[in-house]
């Protein structure tokens, strides 16, 4: 398996793209991508500790209490984890996140900042299956 380690020790796993473009991966679950190429997910003696490294910080609201109890989330990245956001995307093409953590970005104002750091959007023909493992990431429509 591909690897890149940061500057702080983190191991992350990487993808290589059909085109050459090389992906870290922010995920230990495989991936499928439009281009035929496969991340199978990583062993059980790959290093852990990325899978906690880009953490989002998130505080809860209450808006109602009655008759249930709602909440309104913030979330935002930490100084460490832009740290570790802008080393990976130095090193990679493309940094494979969760929608939170692009979600967080935006709410901070710096999604723009981030250019590499994207999540992904499933082709139009799995978009809709209900098993997670049966998407296919779309390699021409990456989630901004």
């Amino acid at each position: 398996m591909l690897s890149l380690t940061t500057s702080t020790g983190i191991v992350f796993p990487i993808h290589r793209l059909v085109n050459g473009l090389v992906v870290v991966v922010t995920s230990k679950h495989s991936f499928s991508f439009s281009d035929g190429s496969k991340f199978e997910g990583i062993s059980e003696d790959f290093p852990q500790e990325f899978l906690k490294a880009l953490r989002v910080d998130r505080e809860f609201r209450v808006v109602q209490d009655s008759p249930f109890r709602a909440t309104e989330s913030t979330q935002r990245l930490s100084n460490e984890v832009l740290s570790l956001l802008r080393e990976l995307s130095e090193k990679a093409d493309i940094v494979l996140v969760p929608f939170m953590v692009i979600g967080a970005m935006k709410e901070m104002g710096i999604r723009s900042e981030f250019p590499k750091v994207v999540a992904f959007n499933a082709t139009p023909e799995t978009a809709r299956v209900a098993d997670v493992s049966q998407k296919v990431v779309d390699c021409d429509n990456w989630a901004w």
